[in-house]
């Protein structure tokens, strides 16, 4: 196609070769890489309102590849796990572990956790479930409101909170809901981010079982 200009010359001035293109993402490199972001999270909002769920997204994985040694407050579980002074190491060496990270004021939380006492129930026996409140560390409830939760949920499975931030940033949690499945040596078997429910939660035990 023979472009001509008014002057009866032809004309490139307008055209997007490849190297104006080159130009154009190199000089607004930061503004594509946000377009980017802004455009997964909004389709991964949508997605979430057209399926009637709710997920948070997690850029990092919920757990290191294994976990070191933690001290919990414990809300309840004493007499499950047979003391009130018991670490996340103590809870080691016997049965493979389903941490759930959750906060008091997450609608997506609470949304899970009664999957989670079903799922409880029936594997109890054989897996050890702990609920982690990681909410006062991210403006999301107190202890009270969580203890408070648990009882309006009917919540049974043993659950508390870490002592300090630090175990937050140490355990690289950095959304809710999430979920780590731990063999009994304390190595991670894998990472879930996001909503659960008692099916898939029931899919991803036989698997760490399995592993275990």
């Amino acid at each position: 196609m023979n472009l001509k200009g008014v002057n009866g010359k032809s004309s490139r001035r307008g055209l997007l070769t490849p190297v104006n293109w080159l130009k154009i993402m190199r000089r607004h490199k930061a503004w594509i890489i946000v377009g980017a972001v802004i455009l997964i999270v909004s389709s991964s909002f949508l997605y979430s309102r057209l399926s009637g769920t709710e997920t948070k997204i997690m850029m990092t994985p919920s757990l290191p590849e294994e976990v070191d040694d933690f001290s919990i407050i414990w809300y309840q579980g004493e007499d499950f796990l047979g003391s009130k002074e018991v670490s996340f190491a103590n809870l080691l060496g016997g049965k493979p572990i389903v941490m759930n990270f959750w906060a008091s004021n997450c609608a997506s939380c609470r949304a899970e956790m009664p999957h989670f006492e079903t799922v409880w129930q029936t594997y109890k026996g054989d897996v050890l479930f702990i609920g982690l409140d990681v909410g006062r560390f991210y403006g999301f409830g107190d202890q009270e409101q969580s203890k408070k939760e648990l009882k309006e949920l009917g919540i049974t499975y043993p659950s508390g909170t870490p002592y300090t931030s630090g175990t937050i940033r140490d355990l690289r949690v950095g959304g809710l809901p999430s979920t780590s499945f731990i063999t009994p040596t304390g190595e991670v078997h894998k990472n879930w981010v996001g909503l659960l429910n008692s099916s898939k939660l029931t899919e991803l035990i036989e698997g760490l079982l399995a592993a275990s």
